[in-house]
């Protein structure tokens, strides 16, 4: 079978879409690295009247603003409570058993779902080519044969 110029446009349409999809899928497959780190951000979000600690660059530079002792002491975050330690380890404990128990079925459920995305659209792009050819051809004119009366 020989492929016409515009099936041979349509494969690479549909390998240039299977890397764009591909590389899309693959950089939102949720990850063991990318839960923990939505958990730990979750746990410091929802933890009660605790604003998130600052980073240790903030620390630095208003240690080195500071002018004496205890204005220094001023630039160190407060430590956790017992309570807002306990909700962290819980946002953790939630964001491992995750990991334990759904992370292989989301990773698979995410693939198939970019699978199945790059399948309709490569079938669509197909059929619209095959429908704007197929109307193409109902407009030409038949050719006459140099044996055939007028």
């Amino acid at each position: 079978m020989r492929l016409n110029g515009w099936q041979r446009l349509w494969c690479v349409l549909s390998v240039v879409l299977a890397v764009v999809i591909g590389r899309d899928a693959y950089l939102h497959v949720p990850t063991a690295d990318k839960i923990r780190r939505d958990a730990a951000l979750e746990a410091l979000r929802t933890s009660p009247d605790s604003p998130i600690p600052p980073f240790p660059d903030q620390v630095a530079a208003c240690k080195r603003n500071a002018g004496t002792d205890i204005e220094r002491k001023k630039c160190d975050p407060p430590a956790p409570t017992p309570e807002e330690t306990a909700a962290y380890d819980r946002e953790i404990q939630i964001g491992e058993d995750h990991i334990k128990n759904g992370l292989r079925t989301e990773q698979f459920q995410q693939l198939a779902e970019a699978g199945a995305l790059w399948l309709l659209v490569v079938i669509a792009i197909y059929a619209a080519g095959w429908t704007v050819g197929w109307v193409f051809r109902g407009f030409r004119t038949p050719r006459s044969h140099p044996d055939t009366p007028e």
